[in-house]
């Protein structure tokens, strides 16, 4: 890596945390849904390359940050959505352990299709007054 690399990677890295640190808790969930769904897709390039260990932190990448997606609900205020949503984050954790150590463009593609309807819903829901 050269020294322009490394000082456009940390220059990244910089604006990332500012960003996340003068985010809402809303825009931070949509932060978290724009991620997975950009690891996701580094991790179907690495499978195309034949690149394993890329694959393996990408999707490492993709279940941490569904790790965070699931840890972020809050159940009391959101009832039944919190409960489906838990279970549907539940589900694409466990789709991409399993698509992922089979090297499964399919299965890869179904999550990210689910992270997409979400993300839409996500942008699409109204904006409380006090937000």
């Amino acid at each position: 890596m050269n020294a322009f690399a490394g000082a456009a990677r940390q220059y990244q890295s910089v604006a990332v945390d500012a960003r996340v640190e003068q985010a809402s808790p809303r825009k931070l969930i949509g932060l978290l849904l724009n991620g997975a769904a950009q690891k996701l897709a580094e991790a179907r390039g690495c499978i195309e390359r034949g690149d394993i260990a890329g694959r393996g932190a990408a999707l490492s990448r993709v279940l941490a940050i569904l790790g965070e997606l699931r840890a972020s609900l809050d159940f009391e205020a959101g009832g039944d959505i919190a409960r489906q949503l838990e279970a549907l984050y539940d589900y694409l954790s466990r789709r991409v352990l399993l698509a992922g150590s089979r090297s499964d463009l399919t299965g890869l593609g179904e999550v990210g299709d689910l992270l997409a309807e979400i993300r839409v819903a996500w942008q699409d829901m109204p904006v409380p007054a006090d937000s």
